[in-house]
């Protein structure tokens, strides 16, 4: 079995040299200071959309919105989870929750990035629809590069986070097979 080797095991880390692992870590990544680290992200994240909420990105920023409420209920659902005994259920979200957070912030990011992507637009081609925009692309690389921007984060937004309400569902749903399966089993 692997767990009493690593257990027993040094391990380099880069910030303190050698640490000799004689205890289980209980806390994870999400509980860092109480939870006060996702919280302040997460609000920056909602500020961004409350920015955006009105206007040419309110479909891109309320798909946003919505992924950032999900991804803090999935918070929650794990740190009570773990507290209460679920730790190896935990552990089997684990990739399902990096992707889901991975997503989410790619999707703040591009958010980010569309909303100057459309302000320095409204300077270069003010009124200009996506037909016009279109044709404007051949002429200007600014232009072009900046349409990219939003057809990049609309793309994402519409085809990839937009899915953040599914994956949260499945990382809180019950299904415990990788849990309780024997090793003799696999």
């Amino acid at each position: 079995m692997l767990a009493p080797f690593v257990a027993e095991s040094m391990l380099q880390t880069p910030r303190s040299g050698v640490l000799k692992h004689s205890q289980p870590r209980r806390r994870g990544k999400l509980a860092i200071r109480g939870g006060q680290a996702l919280f302040e992200l997460l609000t920056e994240i909602g500020d961004l959309a409350d920015r955006h909420a009105q206007g040419p990105l309110a479909q891109e920023a309320a798909i946003l919105a919505k992924a950032k409420e999900v991804f803090g209920d999935v918070a929650m659902h794990l740190m009570t989870s773990a507290r209460s005994g679920g730790f190896k259920q935990t552990l089997v979200n684990a990739c399902p929750v990096l992707e889901l957070m991975g997503d989410l912030l790619l999707g703040w990011l591009l958010l980010w990035q569309a909303g100057i992507a459309q302000a320095k637009l409204e300077k270069l081609a003010p009124g200009a629809e996506d037909a016009k925009l279109e044709e404007l692309c051949g002429k200007s690389s600014d232009i072009a590069y900046y349409v990219g921007k939003l057809a990049t984060a609309r793309f994402f937004l519409h085809r990839v986070l937009a899915l953040a309400p599914g994956k949260a569902e499945v990382i809180k749903g019950t299904d415990d097979a990788a849990v309780w399966v024997p090793e003799v089993a696999i």
